[in-house]
């Protein structure tokens, strides 16, 4: 899907994929919430799975109308990197680090907030719709910036930021 919209969309690459990282993220958070505090009080987790269910169909009938009339386009070539392997290797590593530490501060803040509201459920759906939250805001926030990187492991000279 992200291939498809880089090829239709006039933006850059960096803007369409990060606008459809942020759509996809929040919708996520959105989702859980809802399923959580409102279709499981009401219809029960046979009634939101089935929702659920459901709802991925009717999405997954929308795309394809949506790519029904679109030629086939071929795939864009694979850009090879000028950089060495270290660099993505510090890359792998720092990402790596960053959910570490971000799987111990979601399981502390899962703890600490079934504490204060008694539900085990309850407090990890918070925790969970603020993290992915927090990432679609990032993939908001980088959307009108990241086109503007010419090398995407090094800020750019003038970044107003």
């Amino acid at each position: 899907m992200s291939g498809a919209l880089i090829r239709l969309e006039a933006a850059g690459d960096g803007a369409t994929l990060s606008g459809l990282y942020f759509a996809n993220s929040i919708g996520a958070a959105a989702g859980a919430l809802i399923a959580t505090f409102v279709l499981l009080p009401t219809v029960g987790l046979p009634g939101t799975v089935r929702f659920a269910g459901v709802l991925n169909l009717v999405v997954a009938a929308f795309a394809w109308w949506l790519g029904r009339d679109r030629e086939a386009h071929p795939s864009a070539p694979a850009r090879e990197s000028s950089t060495g392997a270290s660099p993505a290797r510090l890359l792998l590593l720092a990402a790596a680090i960053s959910r570490a530490s971000s799987f111990v501060y979601e399981i502390g803040w899962v703890r600490m907030l079934a504490i204060v509201l008694g539900s085990t459920i309850h407090a990890f759906e918070l925790m969970l719709a603020a993290f992915i939250g927090g990432l679609a805001c990032g993939g908001l926030w980088i959307r009108c910036r990241i086109d503007r990187y010419a090398d995407p492991t090094r800020p750019p000279a003038t970044c107003n930021c």
